[in-house]
């Protein structure tokens, strides 16, 4: 199989820059809404871990 060089025009250049600057927007907003793991200060995963570890105790670890 032979691919023929690809040409990209400027106009699609620009909708592919605007395309994946979007992509970005709406997977930092998502990340940023939902306050996963990675995006929470330490100090409150400390205190996630403690009730999910209490939790287990008083539930007999099921």
């Amino acid at each position: 199989m032979r691919f023929e060089s690809i040409e990209i025009t400027p106009i699609q250049a620009r909708i592919l820059v605007l395309l994946l600057s979007l992509l970005l927007a709406a997977s930092a907003f998502i990340l940023h809404r939902h306050k996963t793991p990675w995006t929470k200060p330490a100090s409150s995963l400390k205190t996630e871990h403690q009730d999910y570890a209490e939790e287990q105790l008083r539930s007999g670890g099921r």
